[in-house]
């Protein structure tokens, strides 16, 4: 409600973030996601929030079944590159990412505390109405999560 768009909470399955829960944004223009909807976990933002949680050691043998496809520019194409996006992301607080597996989706992520299970939100919408809204979303998810407790 507090951003307008698509958010989702993400767990890990191997190579994968797969969503295990969505609410779709009302916006006419849209990301669509529904549940079990599986997205490469180094390429998005969601992703990267579950490979943060990981000890370093589990990282490196998940990046050993990985096939860094280049889905497009902005996609990391190997371990330094997302462990690159990794510590970016630990020094502003928040994950991000633009276009880098869907094309014009843009969006953040936040590990999800208070489970036992790895989990993260992210939140996604075009590039067009998100891409610059990024910092605010994160401030967003930063409040709700806080409110959560």
């Amino acid at each position: 409600e507090a951003t307008g768009e698509t958010v989702a909470v993400a767990a890990p399955a191997g190579i994968f973030a797969t969503f295990v829960d969505v609410a779709e944004s009302r916006q006419p223009v849209r990301y669509f996601a529904k549940v079990g909807d599986r997205v490469p976990i180094h390429a998005t933002s969601a992703g990267r929030a579950l490979l943060a949680q990981m000890p370093r050691e589990e990282r490196e043998k998940l990046y050993r079944k990985i096939d860094f496809v280049a889905y497009a520019p902005t996609t990391p194409v190997g371990p330094e590159a997302v462990e690159a996006r990794l510590a970016e992301a630990a020094a502003m607080g928040w994950h991000q990412s633009n276009t880098e597996y869907t094309p014009d989706l843009a969006g953040v992520a936040m590990p999800l505390p208070g489970s036992e299970r790895r989990l993260s939100v992210v939140v996604v919408g075009p590039v067009s109405r998100c891409l610059a809204r990024r910092p605010e979303m994160a401030v967003a998810v930063a409040e709700a999560l806080k409110a959560l407790g």
